[in-house]
């Protein structure tokens, strides 16, 4: 059984709603949990664990006696499953085995320092807490022009090395900017071991902006947990399923020469604005969008003769 938190894989859970460090151990058959957690949940809760006459072996050698077992709700991360625990009386909170890992489709990745769940990402507690920094300045990368009343998508970097091996890390402005008052940085999560990364920035001036490459713009806090969301591909997806058949022959005229990136871009703003294009000769000229009207209150129509001028004139 592992000890101490700077050597083990350590994440942040909860077991029945009650918080608690849970170490990952692959050596261990089974998911065990401490007496005092579970003593910690509230007593509105309806737990169902039945006594149970076993011994638990560690990898000492040494010999724990089972105190019950039962099925109780787990949280880590985004997942919320119910699992079968042991009741035991070991060091750690609680000790993910091998059952939860493989019932649950877990992946342990040390080199990234993480727990994967699906498309998600639990970072370890023991391997941050060893880390001499979590939080770095980000700069800007390249000298940049930020038109007035615009946002703008410049290059950033860490400070340093330019790079990092946490993965993940969210960008705050910083207290100390280099920026003028006028320019704001959005908060984003960005993938930091790539040395150049978006940073997101509004002028609110009327004036052009320069944001010049080394500026002090940002700060980055390294995150623990990530969920990456699934994309749709350009080529997974017809563009006549959302477009009418006449904007359709435009996309297709449109996008011979174009990347994927590019014809996803054509694509969204052609759905966005398809409104806007005539499909028959039928609805050209004509508008039920706005509607005007002349109150006249009791005045007749009048007629009036079709007249010209004279010619002298």
């Amino acid at each position: 059984m592992m000890q101490g938190i700077a050597d083990s894989l350590i994440i942040s859970g909860s077991i029945e709603g009650v918080n608690c460090d849970m170490v990952i151990d692959t050596g261990s058959n089974i998911t065990i949990l401490r007496p005092d957690v579970l003593g910690r949940v509230s007593k509105d809760v309806d737990i169902d664990v039945q006594p149970v006459n076993s011994l638990l072996r560690t990898v000492t050698g040494e010999t724990t006696p089972v105190q019950s077992r039962g099925k109780l709700a787990f949280q880590v991360g985004n997942l919320k499953v119910v699992h079968d625990v042991w009741i035991a009386d070991v060091e750690n909170e609680c000790i993910l085995g091998l059952d939860f890992l493989i019932s649950n489709d877990c992946v342990v990745d040390v080199q990234e320092s993480c727990l994967r769940i699906g498309p998600e990402e639990i970072r370890f507690k023991g391997m941050t807490a060893t880390k001499k920094s979590v939080c770095r300045r980000v700069m800007v990368a390249e000298t940049w022009l930020v038109p007035p009343k615009s946002e703008a998508i410049i290059p950033g970097m860490l400070d340093g090395d330019g790079s990092s091996e946490e993965g993940w890390g969210e960008i705050n402005p910083s207290k100390e900017p280099g920026l003028s008052s006028d320019i704001l940085v959005a908060r984003t999560v960005v993938d930091i071991r790539k040395p150049i990364f978006a940073v997101r920035v509004l002028n609110m001036s009327d004036d052009e902006r320069i944001v010049r490459e080394g500026t002090d713009v940002a700060s980055c806090e390294i995150i623990d947990s990530v969920t990456v969301v699934g994309k749709t591909e350009p080529g997974s997806r017809e563009a006549s399923d959302e477009l009418p058949e006449v904007v359709k022959k435009l996309y297709d005229r449109s996008s011979g020469g174009l990347d994927d990136s590019q014809k996803s871009q054509l694509y969204s703003l052609l759905v966005e604005f398809k409104d806007v294009f005539s499909e028959s000769s039928g609805d050209i000229g004509r508008t039920s969008l706005t509607s005007h009207k002349i109150d006249t209150g009791n005045q007749k129509p009048i007629k009036q003769q079709p007249r010209r001028l004279p010619l002298a004139k």
